[in-house]
């Protein structure tokens, strides 16, 4: 009788020095979402940078799973006001999840909003609008009117329109 082999993700033997292979479970995003909640960046950066370090080597440049480790350093270099690098890695990340999710893929559509939010902050109104309109348009239609993500696209387009409004 054969023996069975490692479960699907199991890294049984294929974990060296740091290193990671295809087999490797994913890293939880929870850290990232708790780093930039409690506003910790000095303490998340290393993990962030660890990760894409990992799905780099791992996945390869190009990998779904490094995109959406890039969109994660985005928005963590984007709430450190870091905007220029974080436009550079939102930008990296649009390029991988589009080629490999679709052009109306919600996580594009939700990255759009991210990179939407950064020129918001920059000053950039007319940039922000866009972005915020076209990440609308692909979050709603593949989540429904009423998902968190909606809505929290909808209201920050909707305050960037209004404070647009006020100061013309």
């Amino acid at each position: 009788m054969a023996k069975p082999g490692p479960a699907v993700g199991s890294t049984s033997g294929k974990r060296r020095s740091g290193s990671i292979t295809r087999t490797s479970p994913p890293i939880s995003p929870r850290w990232r979402r708790c780093s930039t909640a409690t506003r910790k960046f000095k303490e998340s950066e290393p993990l962030h940078l660890r990760a894409l370090a990992i799905f780099e080597q791992g996945m390869g440049p190009d990998h779904i799973e490094t995109g959406m480790a890039l969109a994660n350093l985005a928005a963590l270099r984007s709430a450190q006001g870091r905007t220029g690098e974080a436009e550079d890695l939102f930008k990296r990340a649009l390029a991988i999840q589009q080629r490999h999710l679709g052009e109306r893929h919600p996580s594009v559509g939700w990255t759009w909003n991210n990179l939407a939010v950064l020129e918001r902050t920059r000053g950039n109104h007319a940039a922000a609008e866009e972005h915020f309109a076209r990440a609308l348009s692909l979050l709603e239609p593949a989540l429904g009117p009423g998902h968190r993500h909606v809505a929290a696209c909808r209201s920050n387009y909707e305050t960037l329109r209004d404070s647009r409004a006020v100061r013309s």
